[in-house]
């Protein structure tokens, strides 16, 4: 089962919204935290499809997050450290 264009889109809004969401004052910060996860979680969901990838339902936060590095390598100082793409093609330098 693949998601569709629509799908991963409206993942990327909720994550945009929880990440404005997380910033505000008026929550504790317990709250703010679990909205920023939230976020985290949604957007490494809208990463798999993009990659090709759907995540089973046991374990899925943990299987989720543990996939952008197993899609994408490791990401260190701002950047993926991985010379391919997600469909195995070599990136361009």
């Amino acid at each position: 089962m693949r998601f569709d264009d629509e799908e991963i889109q409206n993942l990327l809004r909720i994550v945009k919204r929880d990440l404005k969401d997380s910033q505000s004052k008026d929550l504790s910060n317990d709250w703010r935290f679990a909205i920023a996860y939230n976020a985290a979680l949604q957007a490494a969901t809208a990463a798999l499809p993009a990659a090709g990838y759907r995540a089973s339902r046991d374990s899925h936060h943990y299987r989720v997050i543990q996939s952008l590095s197993l899609n994408h390598g490791e990401y260190d100082n701002g950047r993926w450290k991985n010379d391919c793409d997600c469909d195995g093609e070599k990136r361009p330098d």
